[in-house]
Parts: C-alpha cells; sequence; structure tokens
C-alpha cells in the first residue's frame, strides 16, 4: 500500500532525514539523491516527482524528499503489485511498478 503521510519522520533534530521504523522493521538500504514519481490515487495533485533519499527495510520502500514542504512516500512490500528494473541503453537505470493505495483512500473520515 502506497501512503504520502507525513508521520515517519523522526523529530529529533539530528535524525529529522531518518524515518523512524515500526516494531521489527529492520532498515537494509539507504540511497540519496534519489529522482521519484509516482501518480494515481493518493497522490497529491494526482502526480508529483521529487528528489531526495530512499529507505528500503524489511517491510516498506520510503522516499523522503529534500524539500520539507514536500510530503514523503511509502510503500509496503506487501502491497508492491509489479515490479519492473529497467535498464535503457542511454539514460540511468530506474525501477518502475504499481502498489495499492492504502484501504483508507476514499473512505470517509472516523468521526
Amino acid at each position: 500500500m502506497a501512503s504520502f503521510e507525513p508521520t515517519n519522520v523522526g523529530e529529533l533534530p539530528s535524525r529529522r532525514d531518518e524515518p523512524l521504523l515500526r516494531r521489527g522493521e529492520r532498515p537494509l538500504l539507504r540511497r540519496t539523491d534519489i529522482h521519484m514519481s509516482a501518480s494515481g490515487p493518493g497522490v497529491p495533485n494526482s502526480k508529483t516527482k521529487s528528489t531526495g533519499a530512499l529507505f528500503l527495510t524489511t517491510q516498506r520502500i520510503m522516499f523522503m524528499p529534500k524539500k520539507t514542504t514536500e510530503r514523503q512516500m511509502d510503500v509496503e512490500l506487501r502491497g508492491i503489485l509489479s515490479e519492473k528494473f529497467n535498464q535503457p541503453i542511454f539514460g540511468a537505470n530506474s525501477i518502475s511498478g504499481t502498489a495499492s493505495p492504502p484501504a483508507d483512500i476514499g473512505a470517509p473520515p472516523n468521526s
């Protein structure tokens, strides 16, 4: 499931660019200067592009943009429906895919 919620950003100034991990979740990989684009339900303005840091954990992929005005993206690994590794002759390698939206998109807020 994909989400654009800024709930995983740490509150400590020295760790502000690091996501908070869930219980039992382990970090696997961190890459900086990643270019990300996303579109579809749950994405602000239906489409977004940004540069930032990508974190891979045992449960999800998280993207944290450099600009604090942009929202982070959180994709549950179990919510990834398809993925593709792209290796063009010219240009950088990339990964593309489809993820299911969170179950609460389109649902009325709890009262």
